[in-house]
């Protein structure tokens, strides 16, 4: 576990919530999500032994909740995450990094089984299968604090927007506008075939 290192990252997204496209862009952030709220049905899941004491367990799950996630990956290129979080490349990959210092960072953890009982809930929380390996993933952590407001969302700097492979002119030439008047600084890209630096051949 770290709290050094805030970048580059990478965040792949859909445009069809455009509101938190745009969200993202004017206030510089993103949403943390409970562990409920994430794609993987097995996210948080542990083992325990039959007839395990149910105050503990109780326990547990409340410690999960009581934590907000901002998944993140280290890697741009990764085909399966442009199809699955970008729409299947008809949304955007966001480099960024994170300016917020109340968020822990920890690498993700792949392994063959789920995570013991007796592991760390914060390891409960950022260990996945190692199907999920791929993805190169970083979460971003923040203990829920009551009275707070946004708390749910971490401050971050956008250096660069690649929009994807099926993004057509029309709207990519807007997106592109929209994104210089709002701030000139990013960078605005198109995923290409031929990119090496993406790893896309022909």
């Amino acid at each position: 576990m770290s709290n050094e290192k805030k970048g580059p990252y990478y965040k792949y997204r859909s445009l069809k919530n455009f509101a938190r496209f745009v969200d993202i862009l004017l206030n510089k952030r993103l949403y943390g999500s409970t562990y409920t709220e994430l794609d993987d049905a097995m996210e948080g899941r542990f083992k325990h032994p039959v007839g395990a004491d149910q105050d503990l367990l109780a326990m547990i799950k409340s410690e999960k909740e009581s934590y907000y996630i901002c998944s993140l990956s280290k890697i741009p290129n990764s085909s399966p995450m442009w199809a699955l979080y970008a729409d299947e490349n008809k949304g955007c990959c966001i480099e960024l990094e994170v300016t917020s210092k109340q968020w822990e960072t920890v690498d993700v953890k792949y392994q063959e089984h789920m995570p013991n009982i007796n592991n760390d809930v914060k390891e409960i929380i950022t260990t996945k299968s190692k199907e999920w390996e791929h993805q190169q993933e970083v979460r971003f952590l923040k203990k829920f604090e009551k009275g707070k407001r946004n708390q749910r969302f971490m401050s971050i700097k956008i250096h660069r927007i690649i929009f994807g492979l099926r993004v057509n002119d029309t709207d990519y030439r807007l997106y592109k506008k929209l994104i210089s008047r709002l701030d000139d600084k990013i960078i605005v890209e198109r995923l290409q075939w031929k990119d090496s630096a993406l790893g896309y051949e022909e």
